[in-house]
C-alpha cells in the first residue's frame, strides 16, 4: 500500500457558504488524513495524504468523503498538476536553481512548458516527474501516479467545460500531433 499527495478543490452550490461548517463532520465522513482550506466563501481545499492500492483509489475514495456530506458540491480541481519551478525544486528536494540547470543543460529533451507569460513557465508535474524518470533518476512514483490522474482529470474537466461545438473540436483534433 502506497500513500498518495494530493488535493481536491470543490466549489460549493452556495457560493457565500462558509466551508469551516463542513470541517467536524468531514472528519467524520472519513477525512480525518485531510487538511481543509476554509479561507475562501464558496470553496473548498481539501489536502489529503491518503494510504491506498493506487492512486485512482485513494482519489476516488476521498471524493466520495465528501460528497457525502457536501452532495451538492463540484471537485473542479485536482492537484498536484500544474507547477513552476518552485514547486518542482521542493518536489525533487532541490534548489530552484537545480532545476533551472536541469532544464537549460536538458533543452532538447526538457518537457515543454505548458505556458510561459514571459515572467514564469508552468509544467504538468507527470511530464516532468517522467522526463527526470527517463534520465535513469528515482522518482516517487506514487507522486507520478496521482499526478498523471491529477493531469488527465483536469484535462478532461477544462474540455467539458469548452463549446461542444464539434466543428471546433475536430479542427482542434487535426492540429494535434
Amino acid at each position: 500500500m502506497n500513500e498518495y499527495d494530493f488535493a481536491l478543490h470543490f466549489k460549493l452550490a452556495d457560493r457565500k457558504a462558509d466551508p469551516s461548517i463542513y470541517e467536524d463532520r468531514l472528519f467524520e465522513a472519513g477525512c480525518d488524513d485531510a487538511l481543509l482550506g476554509i479561507g475562501q466563501k464558496g470553496y473548498l481545499g481539501v489536502d489529503f495524504i491518503r494510504s491506498s492500492n493506487s492512486a485512482i483509489e485513494a482519489v476516488y475514495s476521498a471524493i466520495e468523503n465528501v460528497k457525502n456530506v457536501i452532495p451538492d458540491s463540484e471537485l473542479y480541481y485536482i492537484s498536484p498538476d500544474v507547477v513552476g519551478i518552485p514547486e518542482i525544486a521542493t518536489v525533487m528536494n532541490c534548489s530552484r536553481q537545480n532545476i533551472l540547470k536541469l532544464k537549460n543543460s536538458h533543452i532538447d529533451t526538457f518537457p515543454f512548458p505548458i505556458n510561459s507569460d514571459g515572467k514564469s513557465l508552468n509544467w504538468h508535474l507527470a511530464e516532468v516527474l517522467k522526463w527526470y524518470q527517463s534520465t535513469g533518476k528515482s522518482i516517487d512514483t506514487a507522486l507520478l501516479e496521482v499526478a498523471e490522474f491529477a493531469m488527465q482529470f483536469n484535462l478532461e474537466k477544462q474540455s467539458k467545460n469548452l463549446n461542444s461545438d464539434n466543428n471546433l473540436k475536430e479542427k482542434a483534433r487535426a492540429l494535434v500531433c
